[in-house]
């Protein structure tokens, strides 16, 4: 091997990123649609440069902007500039819920138009959503508006009553079926060329009309949500029918074509107890095959004709069972796409509830088509409560599935959309600790770029099609002895790096062991070798392929709980699939290197050859359950929770003065969105016709306040004047003041002090906002502070100097050097969630 020098090694590196420099410049300019040169508002290539020279990615973060009620532009300018000041610079419209304009009216075009627009002028990326709300292909109904035929379809089979199928001395007695196709008017057709060619004219080419001069630049692609051919079928089912099928005008004659048969005959054999060889897994290709060629690849080529990216996800990801059902060939469905995606909206990162197979399959569309970029939909379901570790956790195990585009869901303008959620999840100013998306953004920029390294893979699983199919429409229930998600799981949990690959990936030679699940077990193909558990597969892993890296636990075993990640430039990544803290941990590489680290809650945790042991030593360790004095950066609150008769009993134990009242008031009777809410205190009517000033943005639009008010010690009761529906996550009514309040709607005087771990069960019950705590301390020399927030986001400061933000475990503040043998005054801000205000909390 020839011996290179380091200014060799330097003059490559540069010679490399000139080039790349100058093909992204070249780029730019190729894509540029013709008239957007002229616009002075449109982004040049901005190129980020490290300190070592390296090119930076952009933040990946992607906020999913949801439009609700018809704003303003100053409006959508006060609500963008939140964004940009949390270094946020791309932005996902969404239409949904609580919107109150039209779904690509010119109004609804409009306020798209001050997102883009702010976008141009603030250096921000934006991507366009293609339905009001999902499954995407309807356009609101407008596809079925203008004509029925585009609806979904679906075969209903029925049989005679008097000719039953059953086997009467040993004969099964023939019976008539009917075929009825129907139309399902909630969802438009995907399989049909022509109810594609309509949505696509819609939205598609509205989009265009109206901001074709931002597509390729501004503009990077547009989200389609969720399109499926089989979800209407499988949620709409016909009383009586004994077999429901996804259907197509040409599916008789395509199946005939693809198996020289007859369908209609087929499907009855199987019905008649006699199923034929592969009719399932046939038609599943065929449906697989007319979704790609129909909606996928035809939107595909439209968004490359025009200078984006066509994104977005499938439906029902989550096994192959379901994800054959609603796509037909999940594999090749995902492939379709210009940038693949997936959604992993439930947020599971244990080593049992991950979504391995949803992983598995964006890591397999990214290593097929090479593809220089995905995306994940991510955290939508909630709660609104979950730690930013856990955030961050997530999106660690998507980008070590090759996604690098992260999108956080949700971010409404306001909440009025809230009244038909049955979940809430929000990323706008309304979560006190907004301000730490910057540390997630550049936290992501880090995951983002391990998610374009090229991983070591020895162990290759095959993705299910053909077996999953045989068994969907099985009579007797028979289901494959092992899942694949379980299989998967398992291979993470031994510490291997398993790759999902096709049935038919002919070249496998890369591959060390290729593993494919089988109705009763499971088959290595490469010997042949069968097992009838997991454990007799993971006793032949360990005899058969020769491991590169482990990690053990501190009693030399394989360390539990975590995924671990090799790259082919020898790189490692480990991530944390626990809510716990792990201790330490021992990274053993095959050349004999080994390297001790802590695996924190959540923890992510990344390995460069020759990195040496990072154990922080030195701490200075403030007691969480240590009282300290505090201040409220907001007032604390009751939630006001009305029993089934509309009344809520509270009690003070003192006298409390400048107290305020809180409530719901927007909308009208006919208002499709609004429910106006008033109240009585002690049966006297109470006006509440104040602007709301108490509240975070997202919420003060939809919310009055009353004037300041005097309570009394003793029992007090707050009833609803004509009884409102209490909606979990847009309440009815709340309380302000200067008081505590602890279980059973306990109010008092709040106490002198405060501790990090206890603090809301002395007194702040329903608070939501930061708490400063401040004590004085000697530093006596030691080089790190750590402080166990229960993985609150907090800022630490020594004299005013803040030191550092975090966001996430390890919460450890490096001690600048002049203060560390100083007695000091230490602050810390500890920042909530929204959750007590707002989340699901039990009464």
């Amino acid at each position: 091997m020839k011996n290179i020098s380091i200014s060799e090694i330097l003059f490559d590196y540069r010679r490399v990123q000139c080039f790349v420099l100058m093909m992204l410049i070249i780029n730019c300019s190729l894509i540029a649609s013709p008239k957007s040169t002229s616009n002075k508002y449109i982004q040049e290539s901005k190129v980020k440069i490290d300190k070592r020279g390296a090119i930076k990615p952009n933040n990946p973060l992607i906020i999913f902007a949801a439009i609700t009620g018809n704003p303003t532009k100053v409006e959508v300018q006060k609500y963008l500039d939140n964004f940009k000041s949390a270094g946020i610079e791309q932005l996902l419209i969404y239409p949904r819920s609580g919107l109150e304009v039209e779904f690509m009216s010119e109004e609804f075009l409009d306020i798209c138009e001050y997102i883009i627009e702010y976008a141009a002028q603030n250096g921000m990326s934006i991507w366009l959503y293609d339905e009001y709300y999902c499954p995407s292909g309807i356009s609101a109904g407008q596809v079925i508006r203008q004509n029925e035929d585009y609806a979904s379809k679906k075969v209903s089979i029925f049989a005679s009553e008097y000719a039953t199928g059953k086997v009467i001395d040993n004969v099964r007695k023939k019976r008539d079926y009917y075929w009825t196709v129907s139309s399902i008017p909630l969802y438009a057709d995907v399989l049909n060329e022509k109810a594609v060619d309509s949505f696509i004219a819609l939205t598609y080419e509205k989009y265009y009309s109206r901001f074709g001069k931002y597509f390729g630049n501004v503009i990077k692609g547009v989200f389609t949500d969720e399109p499926s051919p089989g979800y209407a079928t499988l949620y709409h089912k016909t009383r009586g029918s004994l077999l429901e099928l996804t259907y197509w005008s040409g599916l008789e004659e395509e199946y005939h074509q693809h198996t020289n048969r007859d369908f209609r005959k087929d499907v009855e054999a199987h019905l008649h107890g006699v199923t034929p060889p592969n009719l399932w897994a046939d038609y599943f290709y065929l449906l697989g095959k007319r979704f790609k060629s129909t909606y996928l690849d035809k939107i595909s080529t439209w968004c490359k004709q025009h200078n984006v990216v066509l994104t977005g996800h499938l439906m029902d990801e989550i096994t192959p069972a379901e994800a054959l059902k609603a796509n037909g060939d999940p594999l090749m469905a995902i492939n379709s796409f210009g940038m693949p995606g997936i959604d992993e909206i439930f947020t599971k990162t244990t080593l049992k509830s991950t979504e391995w197979v949803t992983m598995g399959m964006i890591k397999n569309a990214t290593k097929k088509a090479k593809a220089t970029d995905a995306l994940a939909e991510l955290f939508s379901l909630g709660p609104a409560d979950m730690p930013l570790g856990k955030i961050r956790q997530m999106i660690w195990i998507t980008a070590l599935h090759g996604v690098n585009h992260y999108v956080l869901s949700v971010a409404p303008v306001d909440a009025r959309g809230n009244m038909q959620k049955r979940w809430y999840m929000t990323f706008n100013p309304t979560q006190p600790w907004f301000k730490a998306l910057k540390e997630l953004g550049e936290d992501a920029q880090k995951a983002s770029l391990y998610a374009g390294k090229e991983s070591d893979y020895k162990i290759a699983v095959r993705y299910p099609q053909t077996l999953t199919a045989s068994t969907l429409f099985n009579p007797d229930n028979v289901k494959p002895a092992f899942q694949l998600a379980e299989l998967l799981g398992n291979l993470y949990d031994w510490q291997w790096n398993p790759i999902l690959i096709e049935e038919e990936t002919e070249d496998v030679s890369v591959y060390e062991s290729v593993i494919s699940i089988g109705l009763n077990g499971i088959t290595e193909e490469k010997t042949g070798a069968f097992f009838h558990s997991f454990d007799e597969l993971a006793v032949w892993l360990e005899q058969n392929i020769r491991r590169d890296i482990r990690v053990e636990n501190t009693s030399g075993g394989l360390a539990d709980n975590i995924l671990l990640k090799k790259f082919k430039d020898n790189s490692i990544c480990v991530v944390s699939l626990s809510d716990k803290s792990q201790g330490e941990l021992t990274l053993k590489l095959d050349n004999g290197e080994t390297c001790i680290f802590e695996m924190p809650e959540y923890g992510v945790f990344t390995y460069e050859p020759g990195q040496v042991s990072s154990i922080k030593k030195n701490v200075l360790p403030i007691s969480p359950d240590e009282l300290m004095e505090y201040k409220l950066t907001a007032p604390n609150a009751m939630r006001v929770f009305f029993d089934e008769s509309g009344k809520c009993e509270f009690y003070l134990d003192k006298d409390i003065d400048n107290v305020t009242l809180v409530a719901r008031k927007f909308g009208d009777a006919v208002s499709l969105f609004g429910d106006t809410v008033s109240l009585k205190l002690d049966e006297k009517e109470v006006l509440v016709i104040q602007s709301c000033q108490l509240l975070p943005e997202e919420f003060k639009n939809l919310y009055m306040e009353s004037d300041k008010l005097t309570l009394k010690k003793g029992k007090h009761l707050l009833s609803l004047i004509d009884k409102k529906r209490d909606y979990t996550y847009l309440p009815s009514a709340f309380l302000f003041g200067d008081f505590s309040l602890k279980k059973d709607n306990q109010l008092g005087q709040l106490s002198e002090t405060l501790s990090i771990r206890s603090f809301k069960n002395q007194g702040l019950l329903n608070y939501a906002g930061g708490i400063e705590f401040k004590k004085t301390e000697t530093l006596n020399g030691k080089e790190y502070i750590s402080i166990d927030t229960g993985g609150l986001v907090a800022e630490v400061f020594i004299n005013g100097q803040s030191i550092g933000r975090k966001a996430w475990a390890p919460f450890l503040w490096k001690i600048p050097l002049k203060y560390r043998n100083k007695t000091v005054d230490l602050r810390i801000l500890i920042t909530t969630s929204i959750q007590p205000l707002f989340g699901e909390l039990k009464k």
